[in-house]
């Protein structure tokens, strides 16, 4: 049997299994924020290549926006565990969240598919999908002295 989905090819897991997409899409993004943070330059800046922006909206494109609370679990793991304060991994959590459910609506909503070209329309959805989340984030830093 052929597997439907990343997943389930690694994990061998069904498709109807949530709890093993929960926990693949958690650890997901603290594995691949983990490696990023280790490609930057210092260990307290934040990462040139985050990685876990395409892999948070290619779960939420395929499982569907449901799997949101999968991503928030794993980022606030990933920011609770590189020192920072609970309420600034909280709010950095949120701020990636929202900006992945945001990037994946508009890639899988018929009226944005109309607007214009696919290359154009995914070029813009990823970078207002990352600049949200960047402003988001980098808005509550002085609030915690981060």
């Amino acid at each position: 049997m052929q597997p439907t989905s990343i997943g389930e090819g690694l994990f061998h897991f069904k498709a109807s299994n949530v709890i093993g997409r929960f926990i693949f899409a958690s650890l997901g993004v603290l594995v691949l924020g983990w490696l990023g943070y280790l490609l930057s330059p210092s260990g307290n800046s934040p990462p040139i290549f985050w990685l876990i922006s395409g892999f948070s909206i290619a779960v939420l494109y395929r499982w569907g926006i449901r799997y949101w609370p999968a991503l928030f679990a794993g980022a606030l793991l990933l920011h609770f565990f590189s020192s920072v304060s609970i309420l600034y991994a909280l709010s950095a959590a949120v701020a990636n969240s929202m900006g992945y459910v945001l990037a994946a609506y508009w890639i899988g909503n018929p009226q944005v598919k109309s607007v214009s070209t696919h290359a154009l329309r995914i070029i813009g959805i990823g970078a207002t999908s990352v600049i949200s989340s960047a402003l988001i984030g980098g808005s509550v830093m002085p609030l915690f002295h981060v």
